[in-house]
């Protein structure tokens, strides 16, 4: 299936699950998002296709819903405030709501992941440094259309394929993922881990790296020999 076939398929698959549509829908509708690039992001969107993929419910384990965008005030206050007014918006989701100004992760990031990054010029510059390329995605309505972005194509999406994104991306970070997903396996195609199978993709060196810079330049806080 070809990246453009996938795109189509996507483009029916998020207005048919009723919470991504209704989501969407009200986070459109929202004058304060308006001003701003944003994206509904991550698993919510990826677990949904997969869900469709392999036959079950829409919503099953989708833990949260991410909301990213850019606001380029890095004040903690307006982020807290920005947080506060989709949270009311969307209080009806049975889910957590992460919400996030992409413009200030670089604030934060070195305290809760052990290393710093350099400041993000955009919201489709912050989903690129994602821990997945799978989940390296964002959708958001344009019209009576939805816009798209995912930097690494569609073809690990509809093929069921992990692959790591190096950029940022912490050793611990993606074996929890993993975990997860092998359970996911199990639980939802009746797959037990002995038959789950974790293949190693590494991309092409000019796929490496991010914000700017190449990947021998960026500290991605472990070494893995081969």
């Amino acid at each position: 299936m070809t990246d453009n076939e996938c795109c189509c398929r996507l483009k029916k698959i998020v207005p048919a699950n009723p919470m991504l549509a209704r989501l969407l829908d009200e986070l459109e509708e929202m004058p304060e998002l308006r001003p701003f690039d944003y994206y509904v992001s991550a698993g919510c969107i990826t677990q949904t296709v997969w869900n469709v993929l392999t036959g079950g419910e829409p919503d099953y384990c989708v833990k949260d819903v991410d909301i990213v965008y850019f606001d380029p005030d890095l004040s903690e206050g307006k982020e807290s405030e920005m947080a506060r007014r989709i949270g009311e918006k969307l209080d009806w989701l049975p889910m957590k709501k992460d919400i996030k100004n992409e413009a200030r992760v670089h604030l934060w990031y070195e305290r809760r992941f052990g290393f710093p990054i350099e400041p993000c010029r955009s919201v489709e510059e912050a989903i690129r440094t994602w821990h997945s390329t799978a989940t390296s995605i964002g959708v958001r309505k344009s019209g009576d259309g939805l816009k798209l972005f995912a930097p690494f194509g569609l073809d690990g999406l509809f093929g069921l394929i992990v692959r790591a994104n190096k950029v940022l991306i912490g050793k611990e970070v993606y074996e929890r993922k993993v975990e997860r997903w092998i359970r996911l396996c199990k639980s939802t195609l009746g797959i037990d881990e002995p038959d789950v199978m974790v293949i190693l993709i590494e991309p092409p060196m000019e796929n490496w790296g991010g914000l700017g810079k190449p990947a021998s330049d960026i500290n991605i806080g472990f070494k893995i020999d081969v």
